[in-house]
């Protein structure tokens, strides 16, 4: 198995950018306490939101490439798979916790 350089070198930038990214955002979590906690929780959604980029170009080598359609497809597919699971999830949560909450009310 032949690996190219330019893969290799690819990948490897990945792995630093994410590497990054990771030990940023466990550092805004645990060491900036002095920060607003409206303004962590957006500096971290941020970083993720940039983690799953840097995830989707250089290790799904997702790049916009019109020969790439396939791959943009079953991202979409499990973008919605996942949404569905999420929304799902919170639905039944919420409702499991208003039918636990109504029997607790006092007459």
């Amino acid at each position: 198995m032949k690996i190219h350089h330019s893969s290799l070198s690819k990948t490897f930038t990945g792995f630093v950018l994410s590497l990054i990214l990771t030990l940023g955002a466990f550092s805004i979590a645990r060491g900036w306490t002095d920060l607003a906690s409206t303004m962590r929780h957006v500096l971290l959604v941020l970083l993720a939101l940039i983690q799953i980029l840097v995830q989707l170009r250089y290790f799904l080598h997702l790049d916009g490439s019109p020969d790439q359609r396939w791959k943009r497809w079953t991202l979409w597919y499990t973008v919605l798979i996942a949404l569905l699971l999420l929304g799902g999830t919170l639905w039944i949560m919420h409702n499991a916790q208003m039918h636990m909450m109504a029997g607790m009310e006092s007459s």
